[in-house]
């Protein structure tokens, strides 16, 4: 696929609306042109809600004009960037793969919930990705191509009981105090967005160590 901007970097804070199979998050892109002088940033976003789209700068954020078609994300910059330059877009959204799977349902839905009321005692209710080759755009905007390659960090806040696993190494876990904590994934290696994953279940986490 054509490139026109290069996501650097990818930072998700994520929760889950178990009943509605929904995930709410917020999206931090590092963005550079990838050659050619560019003004808007378009996204893979598919059957998303997009709340608001702001530029972040070192002092100050802009509020962004965008348009979005349920497929893709249209971001109208602040003005024309150069591919020495780098910005950061912020993007508060929610992720509905129910709904994708309305509108195309040959596609993956990204995101998947099972058991998501806990009504079914013979599986374990938890949560995961699957996103080759598109469908990690299902629950987060990006470019979603295997040509883009981005670092990320997530951040993710699940109920108390539940284990979380995503790329990279966990570097931070917080209690909230209100029966849910948030744990922080960090991937430092670029990969391919398709590539991103997250889990979050009722499992037992086993310990071991290698013996060389």
């Amino acid at each position: 696929p054509e490139r026109l901007n290069d996501i650097l970097h990818t930072e998700l804070e994520v929760k889950f609306d178990w009943k509605k199979q929904h995930l709410i998050g917020t999206a931090k892109l590092d963005v550079k042109p990838y050659f050619y002088p560019q003004s808007n940033l378009i996204l893979d976003a598919k059957a998303m809600e997009i709340h608001q789209v702001v530029l972040l700068n070192d002092t100050s954020s802009v509020e962004l004009d965008f348009s979005y078609d349920s497929l893709q994300l249209n971001i109208i910059l602040d003005k024309i960037y150069y591919r020495t330059d780098t910005f950061t877009v912020f993007i508060d959204y929610t992720a509905k793969p129910e709904e994708w799977k309305k509108i195309s349902p040959d596609s993956e839905k990204g995101l998947y919930f099972i058991n998501p009321n806990g009504e079914d005692s013979s599986k374990v209710r938890h949560l995961w990705t699957q996103g080759e080759v598109g469908g990690s755009s299902v629950w987060f905007p990006t470019i979603d191509h295997p040509n883009e390659k981005m670092t990320q960090e997530i951040h993710m806040t699940v109920d108390q009981n539940m284990k979380t696993l995503s790329n990279g190494k966990m570097i931070f876990s917080e209690d909230n105090g209100d029966g849910t904590r948030t744990d922080i994934w960090k991937q430092t290696l670029p990969h391919s967005p398709y590539l991103t994953m997250l889990f979050a279940g009722d499992f037992a986490r086993v310990k071991d160590t290698l013996i060389r």
